[in-house]
């Protein structure tokens, strides 16, 4: 999947907060519904073409975030990583999620990370208010479909 982040530098030892506009009030401010999503997939991998970050920023950041909740959850005593961590698949789903979420105070109270320079957010739509809600990972085969 190509999700990324939009990259800004931030002086050492502040954490940058980026307004993030969430797909549900963009849509509101359009007046976009989600029945007039493109429920296209263009690459047949069960993942709708609306949920995919296009931006190569987008994409960038959300590499670089993954990356490092991954390394840092990684990294850390067994006894202090979030319960849900408990192998391998569950530390690449709670990272993939992390990297999506809007990296605010409470988000590095909540997780621990100390960054001198934050990556970037991600500007298409963060979770939970991605187009499809919650629901990040699929587990059907095949092409996505809107009665999915």
């Amino acid at each position: 999947m190509v999700f990324a982040l939009a990259g800004r530098a931030g002086s050492a030892g502040r954490r940058l907060l980026h307004r993030v506009l969430p797909v549900h009030a963009q849509a509101a401010q359009y007046r976009v519904r989600p029945a007039v999503l493109n429920w296209s997939d263009r690459y047949g991998d069960g993942t709708p073409d609306f949920v995919r970050l296009t931006d190569p920023a987008d994409q960038a950041a959300f590499r670089r975030w993954f990356t490092l909740i991954a390394e840092y959850q990684a990294a850390r005593p067994q006894a202090q990583t979030p319960a849900e961590i408990t192998d391998c698949a569950s530390l690449l789903r709670y990272a993939y999620r992390e990297a999506l979420k809007r990296h605010d105070d409470v988000w590095f109270q909540t997780s621990g990370i100390e960054v001198a320079a934050p990556p970037g957010e991600i500007r298409a739509w963060s979770y939970p208010h991605s187009p499809l809600g919650t629901a990040l990972f699929r587990v059907t085969p095949g092409a996505f479909s809107a009665e999915d």
